[in-house]
């Protein structure tokens, strides 16, 4: 809450330099995030990079973490039409060629640069957008986060009920929208188990269903802070889904590949990415 108040009333030049300060002192001084993050590099990257590399790293994180969230609360709170300077978009053809087809589009991403960034920035366009998301414990919290995602004009389909969850995402794939799902995140032990950074782990199924269910294509996209106050959107072609006469061995094997598209974008943008999450929390090492 503090921090959407500040975003509110501080003045633009000063966000970037207040929040470079705030997230270097963070990485010093909160320890526990500190040591999750190198953590998670360690088993990402085991010892193709050196200590000083992830301390590097580390301290990106953290500084980019705040500006991010300042940002966020800058538009979600105050002008959605910030969206538009802060974000460029690369392959915007892929998503309107993916739509003249009226089934929607299934947008898989990750916890990559400010992904919060992603719905504003393509409502602005004139897209319906729908978010699949997690609600917070804390009923206060997810009342104002609710409020300022319908600010900004987003859909909001809490993963919780299932069957409400599946009924409305399906409803906004039939209104020809962008459905968002992210599945870089712990999933239940009970989905599906595939090959990130050399672990296995569990993995989210529910873009891969709703495109297969659907017909929607099915379309990755990352948000990369390519500037000290400036993000770009890539949005890639629609993902080619394998398909034989096994429909478990077909989700499994495309979510397979969805993972590996998020694990190269994260080796090639490796500050970009939220290690502060322990993905690594179940996994298994790969045969």
């Amino acid at each position: 809450m503090f921090g959407l108040r500040l975003a509110q009333v501080l003045p633009d030049k000063y966000l970037n330099a207040l929040a470079g300060s705030i997230g270097i002192i963070g990485f010093y001084l909160i320890k526990k995030y500190r040591t999750i993050v190198k953590n998670n590099l360690q088993i990402a990257f085991g010892t193709s990079k050196t200590e000083k590399e992830y301390d590097d790293i580390g301290k990106t994180v953290f500084r980019d973490t705040v500006k991010n969230m300042l940002e966020v609360a800058k538009v979600y709170s105050t002008d959605p039409t910030l969206a538009k300077e802060l974000v460029s978009i690369d392959g915007l053809e892929h998503l309107e060629n993916a739509l003249s087809k009226g089934k929607g589009v299934v947008a898989v991403s990750a916890h990559m640069g400010n992904f919060p960034l992603i719905g504003p920035r393509l409502i602005l366009e004139g897209y319906h957008f729908s978010l699949i998301l997690r609600e917070p414990k804390d009923s206060m919290l997810g009342k104002t986060l609710s409020d300022l995602r319908e600010n900004v004009g987003m859909a909001s389909i809490p993963v919780n009920p299932r069957k409400m969850c599946v009924a409305q995402s399906l409803s906004a794939l039939s209104r020809n929208g962008i459905l968002f799902l992210q599945i870089d995140q712990n999933a239940s032990s009970k989905d599906l188990w595939v090959d990130f950074f050399g672990w296995m782990v569990p993995t989210f199924r529910g873009p891969v269903v709703f495109s297969m269910r659907t017909g929607a294509s099915l379309i990755p996209m990352f948000m990369i802070r390519d500037g000290l106050d400036h993000h770009k959107l890539i949005i890639k072609a629609p993902l080619s889904l394998d398909r034989t006469d096994n429909k478990e061995e077909d989700i499994l094997l495309n979510t397979a590949k969805l993972t590996k598209l998020i694990e190269c974008y994260i080796r090639e943008y490796p500050s970009q990415w939220w290690w502060f999450h322990r993905r690594w929390k179940k996994a298994r090492r790969s045969n």
